[in-house]
């Protein structure tokens, strides 16, 4: 299979046929798809002879795969789908964005003051809700009697 990167372009432009051939839109998750493919092509087919075949076969494992989960840890399709987490450097701020359905994504940041989360349909923000840390943080009571957990009073 020789070259890593020109192979995983062979296997992309194979997949981006069978998406057309199926009638889809290249998927949110094709990166995802096409690591998995590659992976599978570069361990089960033959290293010099592999074809498009090869191909459409780890596509089909891996559309069983996603069957197996759904059919052995959720009753149903799983719905959330996590896009990216981490720094975003160009807002400075950390973030997870997750892909909610069909429709919607939902943005978790993180502040100074606490959080952040907000709900976008299609086009537009629906929702927005800030979560201050002062909120989240126990409050002791300076009147109150803590429990004597080490015996320590008479």
């Amino acid at each position: 299979m020789g070259n890593v990167k020109k192979f995983k372009q062979e296997v992309e432009a194979i997949l981006i046929g069978i998406y057309g051939a199926i009638g889809m839109d290249r998927p949110t998750n094709h990166e995802e798809i096409l690591d998995f493919i590659a992976n599978d092509v570069a361990e089960t087919a033959d290293p010099v002879e592999w074809h498009s075949g090869d191909v459409g076969i780890a596509f089909r494992r891996w559309i069983e795969k996603q069957s197996e989960i759904v059919g052995h840890f959720c009753p149903e399709p799983i719905y959330f789908h996590v896009v990216k987490s981490g720094w975003n450097g160009e807002l400075q701020r950390q973030e997870v964005q997750i892909h909610a359905g069909e429709n919607a994504n939902i943005f978790l940041i993180k502040n100074d003051q606490g959080f952040i989360v907000d709900v976008y349909g299609q086009n537009d923000l629906v929702e927005s809700m800030t979560i201050w840390e002062d909120d989240i943080e126990a409050e002791i009571d300076e009147e109150m009697e803590l429990p004597d957990i080490l015996g320590t009073k008479k």
